[in-house]
C-alpha cells in the first residue's frame, strides 16, 4: 500500500516539474521592464515613463494602451515607438510623458502586457512598481499668503504742486480765449479780417438779377442755361426769404409750402408762371418767344420786390437831421442829409 503511495507522489511531482519547467519557458521569451526619466520633481514637472517589451519573433505583444492607470500621475502624451529587431529579439516600447500637480510620494502601479506565445494562449505580464517624490515649487521659507504691505507715501513737493496748477490754468485760460476768439470771428466780428454779415435774401437777388441782365446767355442763344439761372435765383431767393428747402423741391411742393406764408395770390401766380416755364424749358426743351425773355426776367423782378422783407427802422432815427453849412460867399444852408435846401438865411 505505501509502495503504491510513493509512485503516485512521484507521478506528480514529474508533472508538476515538468508544468513549471514549460511556464518558464514560456515566460523567458517574452520580457517587460518599466523605467522612467525622474524619480524626484517638483509639481507640474514633466516625467518620461516607459514600458519596455522584448520577444520572440513566434510571440504576439499587445502594448498597453494610453489610458492606462498611472496611479496619481495625468497623462500628457503617448507614444508607440517603432519595434527594433536584434539577434532575433524583437524591442518594442512606448512612452508616457506624465505630471503630477500636487506634492506628495506617488507609487506607478504594476502595467500589464498581454503576449500570445506558440501555444496562443494569452498571457500576461506584469512590471514593477515605480515610486515618484513630488515636491513643491516653493522654498522653504516661501509662504501661502504674504501680508498686505503698508501704503507707500512718496513726500510732497509743493512747490511742483504750485507749478503744474499754474500751467493747467494758463492752458485753461488760453482754451477759453481762443473758443472767444474763434466765436467772435465767425460771426464777423474777429478784427479786420472779420467776414461781414450776408445781404439781406431780397438784395442778393437783385445782385444776381443785374448780373445775369448783364450775361450774354441771350446773345449767345444759350437759352437753357438763362432760364435755369433765373429759376435758380428766384428759389434761392424764396429759400433763403421763407426759410424753406425751396432748392430741393420741384415747382408743386414750392407752391404748395409758400401757400402757407402770406403771399398774396397774384404774386403766387407769377412765381407759379415763372418756375413752370423754366421747368418746360429745361425738362422739355421749349424754347420760348423772344418777347417771353424780359417778360419771366420782370417776373422775377416783381416777385422779388413784393415779397421782400422790409427792414424796421426806430422812428427816432427817421427824424431829419439839419446840417448847417457856410458857403463860400458866406451865406449858410440849412440842408437835409439828402442835400435839399429847407431855407436860406442871409448874415450880413
Amino acid at each position: 500500500m505505501l509502495h503504491k503511495k510513493n509512485i503516485r507522489f512521484a507521478i506528480i511531482t514529474v508533472l508538476i516539474t515538468g508544468s513549471i519547467a514549460s511556464g518558464i519557458a514560456q515566460q523567458s521569451s517574452v520580457t517587460v521592464e518599466s523605467r522612467m526619466n525622474k524619480s524626484l520633481v517638483t509639481v507640474g514637472e514633466l516625467i518620461q515613463y516607459d514600458v519596455i517589451v522584448k520577444h520572440t519573433k513566434d510571440v504576439t505583444v499587445t502594448m498597453p494602451p494610453p489610458g492606462i492607470n498611472l496611479g496619481g500621475f495625468e497623462i500628457r502624451d503617448y507614444r508607440d515607438a517603432e519595434p527594433v529587431v536584434k539577434n532575433n529579439v524583437i524591442e518594442r516600447k512606448v512612452e508616457y510623458i506624465i505630471a503630477a500637480y500636487d506634492t506628495g510620494t506617488y507609487v506607478i502601479p504594476p502595467t500589464g502586457v498581454l503576449y500570445v506565445g506558440a501555444d496562443s494562449v494569452k498571457k500576461i505580464l506584469l512590471t514593477d512598481s515605480l515610486t515618484v517624490r513630488v515636491e513643491s515649487i516653493l522654498t522653504g521659507d516661501a509662504r501661502d499668503i504674504l501680508d498686505i504691505k503698508n501704503p507707500l507715501y512718496l513726500p510732497r513737493n509743493w512747490k511742483s504742486v504750485l507749478i503744474v496748477s499754474f500751467i493747467g490754468i494758463l492752458v485753461l485760460l488760453a482754451g477759453v480765449l481762443g473758443y472767444l476768439y474763434y466765436r467772435r470771428k465767425k460771426s464777423g466780428k474777429g478784427g479786420v479780417n472779420g467776414c461781414s454779415p450776408p445781404l439781406p435774401a431780397h438784395e442778393e437777388a437783385y445782385a444776381a438779377l443785374e448780373q445775369l441782365k448783364n450775361s450774354p446767355l441771350l446773345a449767345e442763344n444759350r437759352i437753357k442755361e438763362y432760364y435755369i439761372k433765373l429759376s435758380e435765383i428766384i428759389r434761392q431767393y424764396l429759400q433763403r426769404r421763407y426759410f424753406q428747402p425751396i432748392l430741393e423741391m420741384t415747382t408743386l411742393e414750392t407752391l404748395s409750402a409758400l401757400e402757407d406764408q402770406q403771399i398774396n395770390h397774384e404774386t403766387l401766380l407769377k412765381i407759379e408762371e415763372l418756375l413752370s416755364i423754366s421747368d418746360l424749358v429745361k425738362f422739355a426743351k421749349l424754347i420760348p418767344e423772344s418777347d417771353n425773355h424780359q417778360r419771366c426776367f420782370d417776373l422775377a423782378y416783381e416777385i422779388v420786390t413784393e415779397t421782400k422783407l422790409e427792414s424796421f427802422v426806430p422812428p427816432a432815427e427817421q427824424e431829419t437831421v439839419e446840417t448847417v453849412t457856410v458857403s463860400h460867399t458866406g451865406e449858410e444852408n440849412e440842408q437835409t442829409p439828402y442835400g435839399g435846401d429847407n431855407a436860406n438865411t442871409q448874415h450880413g
